[in-house]
């Protein structure tokens, strides 16, 4: 069965088989309205054109036709559903007034019909004249220009539908017919041949123009007319009808009077709304929108099969018999055959039925079960229960045939049983619905009757009278049950229906919201509530109120009928077709259902009269064949119309929600997310977003993306607050706490709605902006309206949930950034209003001491909108400053919460809130928890409002009385020396960088700031030192940490800029360094004082080509020449060995470089950093011999500019300087933690009260409290995991108690030593935790055991943080061998991690098997587009640039605009200069060019011509003369005889010289053209200012020209360059922003995988880099720093994420502390340390400052003898565990512990404190190593160690060594190494010794490298060594640190042999003369070491000398 006979029915059918869609477009008003004028409903189609136009043409008929392939017959008039001759009518009548224009054609002429409508014919005269009498033919045609109309789709009314739309009443003929013999037979048969025929032609010429149309109504127009004469003839023959029906009519009838010239003015406009649509409809078919081809599939997909047959044997259908009481004597109700559910056990389908029904089950489903109950007789209360559950059921699944049968039957059974009322109302219902008027008549009043016995009833005198008495009975009733204070909403039902058959639509709708009242979850009073709104021309209301039922019954078919009716109306035809389909597939039954049966059926062989249903159609039963099988199969599994091919068969759409289709799942498709609700028993906690203000059902992603498609429109706009509260429902929805939205769901849906510029952002911001927010819980109730207040929207339900997500995990922890400002952009727009309405609202429900609604807390109330406040304000620096609403609001909210919680803390509060229900314990940590945000969103206010008032006074001088004496006297003069950053010093700012909020200062220092003669602002470290911030505040510390790491990356290539340019301002001629450096080529510039880093300076820089990457941004690729001998070597192999080597620490990507370009006694500084990577680096030194290229990316725009107009200059610098200065700076490495620092937001900082500097100076009295997620009642940790789950221990860290019992339990009974579990039970105890971990005492084994009792208990996630790779890595590795989790996450880059760690959790490996979804590809793929072409742009500017520099440019513009005098002489010459300028013209120049004026004056042609020729004075000779001189000069012809030829004129001059030929020459021309002198040539020399002010061009002297000239022409590019500058820096602007969105795009992904880790591992470089864009919008909770001794307290503070609440710091500040560039701020510098002490790591400042701290205090790496060094110097309660006591005894050595004390002095002078030496250690080490290796046991690696207090000592010994071993040196030395000499070969081998796998390996180590490892063996060599005559201030250097000296002596674990001068330690150091002491108390010092051998232990021999340990001990053994 084709779409096409569906749709169109056969030739003399009833009704179509699309009833269900055709019943519910009756009437044609609300279209009509919508378009001609504002609707009832208010709603604004602007987008809709009001004008007249055209008739429709052919495209659309085509384009009508093409949604119901071929055509549907439109809907008649009512006059039309008169039958004037229909046969075997029952006397009794059923006549009413019709509701709705328009019904099913009811004539046997479907040929006619379809001509009529396709507007083919147009009406019969008879008809007009009908229509005006108010009398018509029952066959008159609807007229052609309404038929017309209908060709678009247009509105629709739904029927009543107590279950959806339904026709109006029907009316029946009174009499009996005429035999239908007696009826024109011959026309009808010549009508089907016409219109055989049209349609044949009409098939055939579907896409024909206009005359194709005009053909077809010709050839109509005559058959038209001759069935008109024919009719009226029969019409004149029977008075008698004629009579009584124009009695009955007249007295009941009233036709709508129909102005036809209305309806032409309405059809043209309905056409222009056609043609609006036609392009957006052409355009879908063009994106593969074909709705009649998929509707046709979809049709024969799932009905199509075996119903043609069926439909061709029903086209005679008679209509049923009446009872006496009009009542339809209809069949007995029929069931499906086949029907799988007969097969279930007895005695449960009907309560299966009911729950099935109860989960929103499919009512086709259902209803085969209820009739399997029926069947098997389970027939339910009264044996009628099941009757009528399956009749609702049918005709709520738009069956209405089927469910008429059904609840007849139920309300017949229970009659009998004489329960009479069940069942009525839902068959007077189907009774209307199915045009028996009469017999819902009857079945009210019985209702009622029976309902009511003392109902006032008249007697009936007719159907019109009975209706009204039932109305009156009905009304009566209600209004005694209203005075009585009662509401009966069944009565109101009843009076609802009959109002609604009157056409009463209003009253209609009022009895149903009475009625709502009542039964407010009602789903079918909410669908008849709609039927109403729609009739009465609402249809966006009824769209509202339909989805209401839909909600509240998603399956429910008819309301989905009902929803695509109104999108018809409201003109949305594609979503109406949508719902259409959608409708007829959830009609589908999956058990292979038969066709529904025929209520006349039995009718039909009698020949007896037409009905029509309102169900499917009705077809006889047939036998259930294969090929029904086949099509159940297919209906049960095709893809409904619209639907997303990949969502129904997946689940899943890679497009999410920028899929155009429909997101529908097939029941086949696997469950792609998880439906599972978060568990509401759960206790809320206020600090994660579960809590919402509004509960709204959860909808899925699929639900939510549906609705979007019509909210994101462009023309859409919320008609009403109902509309919005449907879009804020949708919105709040999409949260990643509903168990429906994965991660990926969110962050697509928020991509999609918060897209700048975006629809999705206009429909927030109408909401944001909507004036009328109510409190009322219910602002669009009854109430409301009756009241006349304007419709509102909710505060509660609407506006603070759409707030709240602003502040949700899915838009605060997402990578889209931009999105997220641009969402925030929304409230700093309308700020001003946001305020209005929250402070109007809460004050409002603050003072009723309520928030209105049962399910809003306080708790959520204020989370919120706290939350978008400082999310706001945070995002949008300047919020507070702009709008002055901002911090009264905060006041406000501050007193609403503290109203709030007094109440709620209270013992009786008096606040209706459900958290006063809970106990008193959870009440005072929700509000502790809230008051957090709440007083941080205070700070940022109060420190706005200081900020705006400038404080300007000076700082107060705080003197703590916890300062050292010498700290002290440097805060006294601090306090008088100190001058302020910026505007604050007295003096004014030191350079253009120095300014008083480091979120101005631009991290990459400025030119201006580099010469600057001033030192830069540094303010001292600790507590009470002078600052312009106040004390004790988290922003003074975030600005003394930034501005002091900032200082410790620009200081080495400030005072290596600062060195170059002292050399460069050297008079000429003196011999300094760098002219030296550069007399080689270039090289390494060392430092002379050995505390400030040496550089490299590079020489001949070339800029080669400057180009735009996509992935490193705008790049200037440089050449520059080899900083060495061997980088300039001829062999190119031997030049990439240097490279591959040096370009590990030279050139290295990220590091800062800068460029001195010195010009004229100036030099310019242009700093940038090193983009291209160590492989092109190579590759350009195999290409250029001598040199290499790399790419620089400057911080100024200047450097591009000017580079470029140096490369167009060939790189020819003339006498320009240009150099390049490197520092061993890596830039990009610190710049992450300056970004983090200099954005934070320092009330963001978490644990803020112990991290900033206390006022007092001490931290010894502050308490410290458990972490925040310890503190929620009841909460408990299981340490069972530290048992491998064999005990069950729980701590619960409030408890006093509880924490003791744990403590005692760990140190008795688990594998910890006492101080380890002290140690863990302190950490999980507080929030702030730091763990002392003296050498081998298992820091790291602490750490682990932390890390799995967190993870255990699902503790969240977790920020692991190292100092070092191998630390991170070993802990990772540990973590995963061990089965803590493997939710662990490593973030870096692969080469620098551990293989079997990287191939586990690093995060590039992990991202690879996470697939994006296709918005993060789209959104990426789009940014790089953008990319691409300001890379084009780019290109096209830098050609500009250079052709501006090398083209003369043109004048005019510039003279116009900014000297117009000038121009305006220039552009009107005097006339013998525009009479020369015009007559050469055209000729064109040497050059080929053609001048302009501008040409002609600036070359200054025009002087050329009046200039005397340089030889004027010379004679001219005669041709006659005596000379005999022939005279052929230039003006030879001039000096003929005047007499000679008559060409001299009278009174001319005589000529004799050259000047006079020229002058007779120029006097002849110029008096050809009128002027009678030669003009006068200007000569001049004025100055251009002379020139500027005088206008007169044309009068300048050549000079003069050339002057201005020049000066124009530098403006011009002056004045071009800024405009470049200001283009070059947008573009920059644009390719970094593009960057940074693709970047955010790409993070999704990454983002997705961190979002399930447990444990996020990372080093602080890592943490920094990641903490903007990943890290935030995780949340870690937990904090691990390892080696938190070694990480700078700045790196700390930048990776403290805001939602840190737990921070564990392990490490041991007594070790080494953070390393430095910049001495001047190191503890180790006497002079400035103690001021800065900026490598003083956070742990040690915190202990120092009295924070407790555990330590751990049992020692598993010395053996006893070498932990005393360190016990009896640092630490005092270390123990020794047992096994270090078994550890045998050095093989070859006397003692275990020696130190070889000597004398000899060290090589190197005082000044060099890097490369110093000891040969003497050097060949004494060297014999040690030979002896130890020769034992035979210590040739593994890790056996030797040798440490090094110096490089150079460290290098010496390599030498002496690598003849005879393998040496290991790290590549951390070996980089030192080089920048020490520039030795690039320690460097090659430093990488290769990593996998070396040889015996006899030996480490050589500095000490400062080899911190957090051990060795068995280890030879200290101590270098410094005064000698003999030892130097009373001789220095010892490094060893005076007590930090060096314990990791020196806590390395070995056998055996340690210390080389030094124990008098110089003693004298500088206090550790060295503990650790002397000790070991003199033992025996083990002396000048030479004992030694002895394993087989004979009692001889020893004393070494004192190199060699002699060869000589004693050749072998290993003695001689």
């Amino acid at each position: 069965m084709s779409f096409n006979a569906l749709v169109s029915g056969a030739d003399c059918g009833p009704v179509n088989a699309l009833s269900q869609m055709v019943k519910h477009a009756e009437a044609d008003r609300s279209l009509q309205k919508d378009r001609v004028g504002p609707s009832a409903s208010g709603s604004r189609l602007q987008h809709l054109p009001t004008s007249t136009t055209a008739a429709p043409n052919a495209a659309d008929v085509a384009m009508a036709r093409q949604f119901f392939e071929g055509g549907q017959a439109a809907a008649p008039t009512p006059l039309q559903r008169l039958p004037f001759a229909a046969p075997n009518v029952h006397a009794s009548v059923q006549m009413g007034p019709s509701p709705q224009l328009g019904a099913p054609v009811e004539t046997g002429n479907a040929a006619l019909q379809d001509a009529w409508a396709r507007g083919a014919v147009p009406a019969p005269n008879g008809l007009a004249e009908a229509w005006n009498r108010g009398t018509s033919s029952s066959q008159a045609p609807v007229p052609s220009e309404l038929a017309q109309a209908r060709l678009g789709m247009p509105s629709m009314s739904m029927g009543m539908g107590m279950y959806g739309g339904f026709s109006g009443p029907r009316m029946m003929p009174m009499y009996s017919s005429l035999n239908s013999a007696q009826t024109s037979h011959q026309p009808q048969l010549d009508w089907d041949q016409e219109f055989s025929k049209v349609s044949e032609e009409d098939v055939k010429g579907k896409g024909k123009a206009k005359a194709d149309v005009d053909d077809l109504e010709e050839r109509f127009k005559a058959l038209a007319a001759r069935d008109e004469a024919q009719r009226m003839a029969e019409f004149e023959g029977h008075p008698d009808y004629m009579r009584d029906f124009e009695k009955i009519w007249n007295q009941s009838l009233h036709p709508p009077s129909k102005d036809l010239e209305e309806i032409a003015k309405w059809e043209s406009d309905y056409q222009q709304v056609l043609q609006s649509h036609r392009e957006e409809i052409e355009g879908l078919r063009d994106a593969d929108f074909d709705y009649g081809a998929d509707i046709q599939r979809a049709w024969e997909q799932r009905y199509g099969r075996g119903l043609t047959a069926d439909m061709n044997e029903r086209q005679d259908t008679d209509r049923p018999f009446f009872d006496p009481l009009g009542v339809p004597n209809l069949p007995e109700y029929t069931f499906e055959q086949n029907n799988p559910n007969l097969a279930a056990p007895q005695g449960t389908l009907l309560a299966r039925a009911k729950e099935y029904l109860a989960n929103n089950g499919l009512l086709s489903e259902a209803a085969l079960m209820l009739e399997a109950a029926i069947q098997k007789g389970e027939l339910g209360e009264g044996g009628y229960e099941t009757w009528i559950l399956l009749g609702e059921t049918r005709s709520m699944d738009e069956r209405e045939d089927l469910g008429l049968l059904a609840l007849r039957q139920g309300v017949k059974i229970a009659k009998e049983a004489g329960a009479v009322g069940p069942g009525m109302l839902s068959l007077a219902v189907s009774y209307t619905n199915e045009s028996y008027e009469t017999a819902a008549n009857v079945t009210l009043r019985d209702w009622l009757v029976a309902r009511y016995p003392d109902a006032p009833l008249e007697q009936i005198k007719s159907p019109w009278h009975g209706r009204q008495v039932i109305t009156n009975a009905f009304l009566s009733v209600a209004q005694r049950l209203h005075a009585e204070g009662k509401n009966d909403p069944d009565v109101q039902v009843g009076l609802g229906i009959l109002y609604y058959t009157e056409n009463a639509y209003d009253k209609a709708k009022d009895c149903f919201e009475s009625a709502l009242w009542a039964r407010p979850d009602d789903y079918l009073l909410w669908n008849r509530l709609g039927s109403c709104l729609s009739n009465g021309s609402k249809p966006e209301e009824a769209l509202n109120v339909y989805r209401e039922a839909l909600r509240l019954r998603p399956t429910y078919t008819r309301a989905i009928f009902n929803v695509g009716v109104a999108c018809l109306n409201i003109g949305a035809h594609k979503e109406a077709a949508e719902h259409f389909l959608s409708a007829l597939s959830s009609q589908k039954t999956t058990s292979g259902g038969v066709p529904p049966p025929d209520l006349n059926a039995d009718k039909r062989a009698a020949g007896a009269g037409r009905g029509r249903g309102r169900g499917a159609p009705p077809a006889p039963h047939t036998s259930h064949t294969a090929a029904s099988n086949a099509s159940s199969e297919s209906s049960s599994t095709s893809r409904p119309y619209n639907a997303c091919k990949t969502f129904w068969e997946t689940g899943e759409c890679p497009w999410g929600f920028e899929c155009r289709r429909k997101h529908i799942p097939s029941s086949t498709a696997p469950d792609a997310t998880n439906t599972t609700e978060p568990d509401q028993s759960t206790p809320v906690d206020p600090n994660s977003s579960t809590g919402q203000p509004h509960i709204n059902a959860i909808v899925g992603p699929a639900e939510v993306h549906n609705f979007l498609n019509t909210c994101l429109h462009p023309s859409f706009q919320f008609s009403r607050p109902a509309v919005m509260q449907r879009f804020v429902d949708a919105v709040v929805s999409a949260s990643s706490t509903s168990g429906k939205w994965t991660l990926a769901d969110t962050q697509t849906f928020l991509h999609t709605i918060a897209e700048p510029g975006g629809s999705g952002l206009l429909r927030v911001g109408e909401i944001i902006r909507f004036e009328h927010i109510s409190t009322d819980p219910q602002p669009n109730s009854l109430r409301f309206r009756q009241q006349g207040m304007l419709p509102s929207l909710s505060f509660q339900s609407g506006y603070l949930p759409l707030i709240a997500y602003f502040a949700s995990d899915s838009v605060t922890r997402s990578t889209y950034h931009h999105h997220v400002n641009a969402l925030y952009g929304l409230l700093d727009v309308d700020f001003n209003r946001f305020a209005a309405v929250l402070t109007r609202c809460m004050d409002d429900l603050i003072t009723s001491k309520s928030f209105k609604a049962p399910q809003l807390s306080g708790s959520s109330v204020f989370k919120t909108i706290t939350s978008v406040l400082y999310e706001y304000c945070t995002r949008f620096k300047t919020a507070v400053s702009r709008h002055p609403e901002f911090s009264p609001l905060v006041k406000k909210l501050s007193g609403w919460f503290t109203s709030w919680s007094a109440s709620v803390e209270s013992i009786n509060p008096d606040f209706n809130d459900p958290l006063t229900t809970a106990d008193i314990r959870n009440r005072e940590f929700t509000v502790k928890q809230l008051r957090r945000p709440l007083e941080a969103l205070e700070d940022v206010v109060d420190r706005a409002e200081r900020t705006t008032r400038r404080l300007t006074e000076r700082p107060r001088e705080l003197h703590s009385r916890n300062l050292a004496e010498g700290q002290l006297a440097s805060l006294i003069g601090l306090s008088l020396s100190y001058e302020g950053p910026g505007e604050l010093r007295e003096d004014g700012p030191r350079h253009d960088n120095d300014l008083e909020s480091i979120a101005e200062i631009r991290i990459a220092p400025t030119h201006d700031e580099l010469c600057s003669p001033f030192a830069p602002f540094l303010p001292a470290n600790f507590p009470g030192a002078p600052h312009h911030l106040p004390p004790q505040s988290m922003d003074r510390l975030l600005d003394i940490q930034f501005r002091l790491l900032r200082e410790e990356l620009l200081a080495p290539i400030r005072s290596s800029i600062s060195q170059v340019l002292e050399d460069l301002r050297q008079p000429a001629g003196t011999v300094t360094r760098l002219h030296e450096l550069l007399s080689r080529g270039g090289g390494l510039y060392k430092s002379l004082d050995g505390h400030s880093p040496s550089f490299t300076v590079y020489a001949e820089v070339r800029a080669e080509k400057l180009e735009c990457d996509l992935r490193r941004g705008l790049c200037c690729k440089i050449s520059l020449n080899g900083p060495s001998p061997r980088a300039r070597r001829a062999e190119a192999s031997k030049r990439v060995q240097y490279w591959e080597n040096a370009g590990r620490k030279r050139l290295v990507q990220g590091g800062l470089v800068a460029l001195l370009w010195s010009s004229s006694g100036s030099t310019r500084i242009y700093l940038g950093v090193v983009s291209s990577g160590l492989k092109e680096l190579v590759e350009s030194a195999k290409k250029l011999e001598g040199r290499v290229e790399i790419d620089v990316a400057f911080f100024d725009g200047e450097a591009e500019q000017r580079l470029l107009r140096l490369m167009q200059a060939r790189n020819a610098i003339g006498e320009d300087t240009m150099l390049l200065v490197e520092a061993p700076v890596l830039f990009e490495s610190i710049r992450p933690f300056l970004d983090a620092l200099q954005a934070r937001e320092p009330s963001s900082v978490p644990l803020a009260r112990y991290l900033a500097h206390p006022e007092s100076g001490t931290l010894k009295e502050t308490t410290i409290s458990p972490p925040t997620y310890a503190t929620r009642p009841g909460f408990e940790l299981n340490l069972g995991c530290l048992w491998k789950g064999t005990k069950d221990l729980r701590l619960r860290p409030g408890d006093a108690d509880s924490v003791y019992n744990v403590r005692e339990e760990l140190k008795t009974d688990s594998g910890l030593d006492p101080s380890q579990a002290d140690a863990i039970v302190d950490a999980l105890t507080s929030e702030v935790s730091l763990i002392q971990g003296p050498p081998g005492t298992g820091k790291s084994f602490t750490g682990i055991e932390l890390l799995r009792i967190l993870t255990t208990n699902n503790i969240g996630p977790i920020l692991l943080i190292a100092y070092t790779n191998h630390a991170l890595d070993h802990i990772l590795r540990k973590v995963l061998e061990d089965e803590i989790t493997r939710k662990v996450v490593r973030l870096g880059f692969a080469k620098a991690t551990d293989d079997f760690v990287a191939d586990a959790c690093l995060l590039d490996t992990l991202v690879k098997s996470e697939e994006s979804t296709r918005t993060d590809r789209n959104a990426a793929w789009r940014h790089l587009q953008t990319m691409r072409e300001v890379q084009e742009a780019m290109s096209a500017l830098m050609d500009e640039i250079v052709k501006i520099d090398a083209a003369q440019l043109p004048l005019d513009d510039y003279l116009l605009l900014h000297h117009p005098d000038h121009f305006e002489d220039l552009q009107n010459p005097p006339y013998w200069i525009q009479h020369t300028f015009e007559e050469f013209a055209g000729f064109q120049d040497a050059d080929g060019q053609v001048d302009t004026l501008m040409d002609y004056w600036s070359k200054g042609k025009d002087l050329t011509l009046i200039t005397p020729p340089a030889d004027g004075a010379r004679p001219i000779i005669h041709s006659g003369s005596s000379q005999g001189q022939t005279g052929r000069g230039r003006y030879a012809i001039l000096s003929r005889d005047p007499q000679g030829d008559g060409a001299a004129l009278r009174g001319d001059p005589p000529v004799r010289t050259v000047a006079d030929a020229w002058l007779l020459d120029k006097l002849r021309y110029f008096r050809k053209i009128g002027i009678t002198e030669v003009p006068t040539l200007p000569a001049g020399r004025r100055d251009i200012q002379a020139l500027l002010d005088d206008p007169r061009v044309w009068r300048m002297s050549w000079e003069e020209r050339q002057v201005i000239c020049a000066h124009w022409t530098n403006e011009v590019r002056t004045e071009a360059r800024v405009v470049q500058m200001a283009e070059f820096d947008r573009l920059k602007g644009r390719l970094e922003e593009a960057r940074t969105l693709r970047e955010e795009s790409l993070n999704a992904a990454k983002h997705a995988v961190l979002s399930r880790a447990q444990i996020i591992g990372c080093t602080t470089t890592g943490a920094a880099k990641s903490l903007t864009s990943l890290l935030s919008g995780v949340k870690p909770k937990v904090l691990l720093v390892e080696e938190a001794g070694q990480v700078l307290e700045a790196h700390i503070l930048a990776s403290l994420v805001g939602t840190i609440e737990h921070m564990i710091l392990i490490g041991d500040p007594l070790q080494l502390r953070p390393s430095l560039a910049n001495f001047k701020l190191s503890l180790d510098n006497p002079r400035s340390g103690h001021l800065y002490r900026f490598d003083e790591s956070l742990i040690e400042r915190l202990s120092r400052m009295g924070l407790s701290m555990s330590q751990l205090e049992v020692q598993r790496r010395m053996r006893p003898s070498i932990a005393d060094l360190v016990r009896k110097t640092l630490y005092p309660k270390l123990e020794d565990n047992e096994i270090v006591s078994n550890y045998p005894p050095v093989r070859g050595m006397t003692t275990n512990v020696f130190f070889l004390d000597h004398r000899h002095a060290e090589e190197g002078n005082n000044e060099d404190l890097v490369s110093k030496t000891n040969l003497y250690e050097v060949r004494m080490v060297k014999d040690l190593v030979m002896h130890f290796l020769r034992q035979g046991c210590y040739s593994q690696k890790g056996d030797i160690i040798v440490l090094c207090a110096y490089l150079g000592q460290l290098l010496e010994i390599r030498k002496a060594l690598s003849a005879e071993v393998t040496t290991v040196i790290d590549e951390r030395d070996a980089e030192q190494l080089f920048d020490l000499d520039g030795n690039d070969e320690l460097m090659a081998d430093a990488v290769a010794a990593r996998h070396v796998k040889v015996s006899n390996q030996v480490i050589l180590r500095t000490i400062d490298n080899f911190q957090g490892e051990e060795g068995t063996i280890v030879i200290l060599s101590l270098v410094r060594n005064s000698g003999q005559t030892p130097a009373r201030g001789r220095n010892v250097g490094f060893l005076n640190s007590e930090n060096r000296t314990n990791v020196a002596l806590s390395r070995a674990k056998e055996g340690l042999y210390i080389l030094g001068n124990s008098e110089d330690l003693c004298r500088q150091s206090k550790m060295w003369r503990g650790v002397v002491a000790e070991l003199k108390q033992r025996d083990q010092i002396g000048p030479g070491i004992p030694i002895s051998c394993y087989l004979h232990p009692d001889t020893i021999n004393i070494a004192s000398e190199p060699g002699q340990l060869s000589q004693i001990s050749p072998d290993g053994i003695f001689i």
